[in-house]
């Protein structure tokens, strides 16, 4: 709740300023839409965060001091959410796993920030941690660069102290949002009871839901659906037109609206 109040207020000022951001707004309405469910604004608070990350490193090799305590925050999140959602004797397993992916990726680091494809890399290290039979964490990465290579930054929304229940799943609102900011918001979830239903799916013929890893629930979101949206839709080369949907979203922040947006980057149809 703290971290809420605090977020609404820094928004609040920038809001109020002499020179009012778009983006601020935007964020400002969303928040304080009554039509918008709690559920469609789920992972909206982390798009500033990342969108400044993006401005401020434009290198993929790029050292990023922020990252150093959102990877802290990552591990912390991940063992707590594996600590409540599995077995005793399988929770301590995964989390010593944990613990020693971690600190040979420290060490590797020699005491440097970490670059984004580093975090990247941590990040489904530790996701195999659960079914580390599974492997497609190479390709994850390998497209979260192609993504980032187009201008839009893979921004992971994972579970933190206070929200070991996360899901991984994301408001579409927020997910909208993110995308006319050049931010594509991910979810990550340690827990066993993933589900990827067609909001995930690489295309819309594949109807009901399907049980995933925690490793495969990332992998769809950036090498299958990540690359459905912003390679296959064009999206990228809609840069002009971002900044007039950002603030037609802004002024009408309904559901009609976000859905009409959200189908539009999908479908290429703008």
């Amino acid at each position: 709740m703290k971290r809420i109040i605090i977020t609404l207020m820094s928004l609040i000022r920038a809001a109020c300023s002499t020179e009012p951001n778009i983006d601020t707004n935007l964020h400002i309405a969303i928040i304080f839409s009554n039509d918008l469910s709690p559920e469609s604004k789920i992972g909206l608070d982390q798009i500033d965060f990342w969108k400044k990350i993006h401005a401020a490193y434009s290198g993929q090799d790029t050292r990023i001091p922020e990252l150093t305590k959102t990877t802290e925050q990552l591990i912390s999140g991940a063992k707590l959410q594996i600590s409540r959602y599995y077995e005793l004797d399988t929770s301590t397993k995964f989390i010593a796993n944990i613990d020693k992916t971690y600190s040979l990726w420290q060490q590797a680091l020699k005491g440097e920030s970490p670059t984004l494809i580093e975090f990247y890399d941590l990040l489904v290290r530790i996701l195999s941690v659960p079914n580390s039979h599974e492997h497609p964490f190479g390709e994850t990465i390998q497209y979260a660069k192609k993504i980032l290579d187009l201008g839009v930054i893979v921004a992971p929304i994972f579970p933190t102290t206070d929200s070991t229940d996360f899901d991984g799943q994301l408001g579409y609102a927020a997910v909208t949002a993110g995308l006319s900011q050049n931010v594509w918001l991910a979810g990550v979830s340690f827990r066993p009871d993933l589900i990827i239903g067609n909001y995930f799916r690489p295309t819309e013929s594949l109807d009901g839901s399907k049980k995933v890893s925690p490793n495969l629930f990332l992998w769809y979101q950036i090498a299958a659906d990540g690359y459905y949206f912003i390679i296959n839709s064009q999206y990228y080369k809609l840069s002009d037109k971002l900044k007039n949907i950002r603030s037609d979203l802004a002024v009408m922040p309904t559901p009609n609206k976000f859905d009409t947006y959200f189908n539009m980057f999908r479908k290429n149809n703008f």
